[in-house]
């Protein structure tokens, strides 16, 4: 789950902000989240267009679907044509969801690989810096800030005589904290990560079996990805009241209601902590946002919302008349 163009774009921008900023990685996390937010907002706000568009042409999708109604190809056919000749996205809607998941894959490497991602060391340089913290225990020079049980480093050795992708890279980035200025003389990259958040180890795994204090993320991450689709649903229901065929164009958006909070426990449960943090903050912002958007996307695209609804017919103007009856005989 890593996508290097992405993981080597996103590991940029964090290492700017635990070098220039703070090096808790939890305010880093949101300080980046708040930042792509920022970054991805006219995206945001072209998906809102397409929702405009999806409504301007529903009636016209409606006639379609009742006029070829025994005939799914052809209906098919005629609705792609419909997109096609009005200038409407089929996927638009979908954008932010497809620039998302990348985000969050390309933020799995940054946070399961730090010192490779981060830090800019290979495998040589990862093996060099874990003996020497071993040593540094060995003979009593060693830096215990967090505390670490002996069993910690007994582990690390092991992994570092492994070799190779055995080593983890964030037990090393824990037993790295307090020993910095030490382990810069091996290699001049090397700084401070603070995985504690709230009481939390931002590092570390959900667990149920033993159940530990990590399991409370993935929870909100579906309660908030469930806050966010129904504020969403809401909003998209309050546009298309009153318009014919609209209803059915949005009926993806209804079933994102439930996939969501699914997909986001499930990502709670699979990946690090500092991931799921992201995927809280980030639908925080979006339910913070979604008010902002609706507000500049009424005033930008509110005038594509004119449309006139032919199947009702003008009445006629009503007939003056003098008050008095003619005499048919006449």
């Amino acid at each position: 789950m890593n996508i290097p163009i992405v993981t080597d774009f996103f590991a940029l921008i964090m290492r700017f902000i635990m070098t220039a900023i703070t090096s808790n990685f939890g305010i880093a996390i949101i300080l980046f989240t708040l930042l792509t937010k920022i970054l991805l907002f006219p995206l945001q706000l072209k998906s809102k267009k397409s929702m405009y568009d999806q409504r301007r042409i529903a009636p016209k999708r409606a006639a379609l679907e009742k006029k070829y109604k025994g005939n799914p190809q052809k209906l098919n056919e005629e609705i792609q044509k419909l997109y096609k000749s009005e200038g409407v996205s089929l996927f638009g809607g979908c954008l932010p969801l497809l620039i998302t998941l990348p985000i969050l894959m390309g933020l799995y490497g940054v946070v399961y690989r730090p010192l490779n991602n981060l830090m800019y060391m290979d495998a040589e340089q990862i093996d060099a810096v874990g003996r020497e913290i071993i040593s540094m225990y060995k003979d009593g020079t060693y830096v215990n800030e967090n505390n670490l049980p002996e069993e910690y480093f007994t582990t690390l050795e092991q992994q570092l005589d492994a070799g190779g992708k055995a080593v983890n890279e964030l037990r090393l980035a824990h037993a790295m904290n307090g020993n910095v200025p030490r382990l810069q003389e091996l290699h001049k990259d090397i700084f401070d990560i603070n995985f504690k958040f709230l009481g939390l180890d931002l590092g570390g795994m959900p667990s149920l079996r033993p159940m530990n204090a990590l399991m409370i993320l993935p929870v909100l991450s579906a309660v908030f990805a469930y806050l966010q689709g129904w504020l969403a649903q809401k909003t998209s229901e309050k546009m298309n009241e009153g318009v014919s065929g609209a209803q059915e164009a949005a009926s993806m958006g209804k079933g994102m209601l439930y996939t969501m909070p699914l997909l986001s426990l499930w990502i709670g449960l699979s990946l690090p902590a500092g991931v799921t943090l992201y995927w809280i903050v980030n639908n925080i912002l979006s339910i913070a946002q979604e008010p902002i958007l609706n507000a500049i996307a009424d005033k930008k695209y509110g005038k594509l919302l004119v449309v006139e609804d032919k199947s009702k017919k003008k009445t006629p103007p009503p007939v003056e008349t003098t008050g008095e009856e003619e005499d048919p005989s006449e």
